[in-house]
């Protein structure tokens, strides 16, 4: 089922627009202007507290941000105005339009945290760790790029460590120390997180 549409949602997506991205070409141009030392990718940031955690961090890192869904966008997009961040960018758009936005080698991180498991076999093409997905990582990766990944799901987790070493990509347990909400909630709860870094063939 859905999530209910939040109140005002157009109104509160339109004060976002400085912050929001919808068109490929203008979000690139903007990312250009910025010069970044380096660009770090967030596929999938829901309410956006790891990409605020990340960016205030970081100050000199441009991260952007890809949600497809507008409900969960709407509260990242006020957090980040709310943090006051210059460097963190939102993209309104599924992953698999990701070659649109990013140049060939034009990002240095992408992180995954926490994705839709789609337990289905039938539905496994949309697993964020599918060969179809890897394959536009390694395409706007940089050399020594990495794709760092969380999940709470056992059965997604050795899905991806097969995929991401079939690919050619060497695992690692190497990992950044932002937390996103549902994360910190399962922690309280004492329940396992699984993770690992994977740097692409050419890395």
């Amino acid at each position: 089922m859905r999530p209910r549409k939040k109140k005002h949602l157009t109104e509160r997506l339109e004060r976002a627009s400085a912050i929001l991205y919808t068109e490929p070409p203008i979000f690139r141009e903007a990312l250009a202007s910025r010069n970044a030392r380096a660009v770090h990718l967030e596929i999938g940031c829901g309410k956006g507290s790891f990409a605020v955690q990340a960016a205030a961090a970081n100050p000199d890192i441009t991260f952007a941000a890809l949600e497809r869904e507008k409900n969960a966008l709407v509260t990242a997009l006020e957090r980040a105005m709310s943090a006051e961040l210059g460097n963190l960018m939102f993209i309104l758009a599924d992953a698999k339009r990701l070659a649109e936005y990013f140049e060939p080698c034009g990002v240095q991180r992408i992180y995954i945290n926490f994705c839709d498991p789609w337990s289905s076999n039938k539905h496994a093409d949309r697993r964020l760790t599918a060969p179809g997905f890897l394959a536009l990582y390694k395409e706007i990766l940089a050399a020594g790029g990495a794709v760092l990944f969380k999940t709470d799901s056992a059965e997604l987790f050795e899905y991806s460590r097969r995929t991401l070493s079939a690919e050619g990509f060497r695992l690692s347990d190497e990992f950044a120390p932002w937390l996103t909400d549902y994360e910190t909630k399962w922690l309280t709860l004492g329940r396992t997180i699984y993770k690992l870094t994977a740097y692409p063939p050419d890395a």
